[in-house]
């Protein structure tokens, strides 16, 4: 009996007995048997469920663990954290809207739209949710309406200076340069220390001033040579619209051979071109030329496009109809004309490698007739050795097929030839040294072998890019191959581009 009172009494203070006072009492049941004091109304209470603040600080903490994972990269073990966390509190909007984060930040964003059209019917006026809809909508390709949402989004807070800098950035990935540019100007009125925003709005006005462009080049071949000038102004006539137009003069000599006689062409080119900015990436492009030879002109017609994803990819498409033929020089008294089509196509396989491929199909006329057709498909790996300021070492592994195939019973044939084909395998090595900030020099070697002719060449390049103020830069490229593109025996290329923004 007395045992009994000293557990009625410490029941009632809240403790648990020892475990050193033995087991309890047995007690009669109604059955008639004992049961142990742990069934009983006076047995020490079990431990009591935790408090709801205690669950709320472990979750707080193994948020922050699963948001700590993303932010050191450790993208698998931090989607596993969310995955666990989302399974036990499904209705947590704001982990929820942290899982949705890092799904794009990882590029998973497929996987990004399922949780985030979620968020949307739960909370559709929230902030934060509508800024993640604007990240998806820039990630599926629609910068346009990310900048709507954004738009919106500043309208409702004018003070929040981030979401201006988000909305510039989707301006220009639509393309509307102009109206990021402003952007960048009001932010920068309201943050004149910020290196980023003042870097972008640099940018952009280097980006999108008008520019004079001149090149020149000269090619020299073993019984003929090429001087080729070209002078064009680049401007913006809006946001999206851009036009290129100027002359192109071209001096080209040929030897005299077999009986032939030497004689000089000399080609004026007047053309213009014009770009549509459909989207930051994808660019389309058509233009005119109409080469003058002896008083006499022809049209030939430019288009194109390009496409960049601004990470991995970048592709470019060249068509042109009845382009003058100038090498051989032979063409050129015989009117020579081709059409051809030209693709390249980049994209970056790893950190350390790039891969090329190039496809381009070309028809040939001369004097009226059908002169013949022909093919080339190459590509190539660049593999970075050593990519560490000043130098860069990259490896090029490389193949290029070619085939020309000439109309049977053309009489021009002779007069106007190509190579006929060629298989080549290459390997090359490339030298890049950053000499001062702006001025950077290549040199490169390439050794070629044609197993459709057993012969072996060299190539061998220098080149020298040099940023000479923030508003002028050149470009001077030499190299020197002993297999030259028509008949073989060596060709030597000098071109030399400088481009002046005002």
């Amino acid at each position: 009996m007395v045992r009994l009172l000293v557990a009625l009494a410490i029941a009632a203070a809240g403790v648990a007995p020892a475990a050193a006072q033995g087991p309890p009492p047995a007690i009669e049941t109604p059955e008639g048997g004992a049961a142990q004091a742990a069934a009983s109304p006076i047995a020490p209470a079990t431990q009591a469920p935790r408090a709801p603040q205690a669950q709320q600080d472990t979750r707080e903490a193994e948020a922050i663990r699963a948001r700590l994972l993303s932010r050191l990269g450790r993208t698998e073990e931090a989607l596993a954290a969310f995955a666990a966390l989302l399974a036990k509190y499904p209705d947590d909007l704001a982990l929820r809207a942290d899982h949705v984060e890092l799904l794009l930040d990882s590029g998973f964003t497929d996987r990004a739209e399922a949780d985030l059209a979620r968020l949307l019917l739960v909370d559709p006026g929230s902030a934060r949710v509508r800024r993640l809809q604007a990240r998806l909508e820039i990630d599926r390709g629609a910068p346009q309406r990310a900048a709507e949402i954004l738009a919106a989004l500043v309208e409702e807070s004018p003070d929040d200076i981030g979401l201006r800098a988000d909305l510039a950035s989707a301006r220009l990935a639509a393309g509307r340069w102009a109206q990021a540019l402003s952007v960048y100007s009001d932010l920068l009125e309201r943050s004149p220390d910020n290196e980023d925003w003042r870097a972008a709005h640099r940018d952009l006005l280097a980006g999108y001033a008008p520019r004079l462009l001149y090149s020149h080049l000269s090619l020299y071949q073993q019984q003929a040579s090429h001087h080729v000038d070209e002078l064009t102004w680049k401007g913006w006539v809006g946001e999206q619209w851009w036009v290129r137009a100027g002359t192109r003069y071209g001096q080209y000599h040929q030897q005299a051979s077999a009986g032939n006689p030497a004689f000089t062409e000399h080609i004026v080119t007047p053309l213009v071109e014009v770009g549509f900015q459909a989207t930051r990436r994808l660019l389309l492009r058509a233009g005119l030329e109409e080469p003058v030879r002896h008083e006499t002109a022809q049209t030939t017609l430019r288009l194109g496009g390009a496409f960049d994803d601004g990470r991995l990819v970048t592709m470019t498409l060249d068509a042109a109809v009845h382009e003058i033929v100038t090498n051989p020089v032979a063409a050129i008294p015989l009117r020579g004309t081709r059409d051809r089509v030209t693709l390249d196509l980049s994209r970056r396989l790893t950190d350390w490698v790039v891969g090329f491929a190039h496809y381009e199909y070309r028809h040939y006329r001369a004097s009226g007739e059908e002169l013949g057709n022909a093919w080339e498909a190459a590509g190539r790996a660049e593999v970075a050795l050593w990519r560490s300021p000043p130098l860069q070492v990259t490896l090029i592994p490389q193949l290029f097929f070619e085939e020309y195939t000439p109309d049977a019973g053309s009489p021009l044939r002779d007069q106007i030839a190509f190579i006929r084909r060629r298989d080549m395998l290459g390997m090359g090595l490339l030298v890049g040294w950053e000499v001062l900030p702006g001025l950077r020099v290549q040199v490169g070697s390439t050794g070629h072998r044609d197993l459709h002719r057993a012969s072996t060449s060299w190539e061998v390049l220098g080149e020298v890019r040099w940023r000479i103020r923030r508003w002028v830069e050149m470009r001077v490229l030499y190299n020197r191959n002993t297999d030259g593109s028509l008949l073989g025996g060596t060709e030597q290329l000098f071109t030399a581009n400088l481009e002046i923004l005002y």
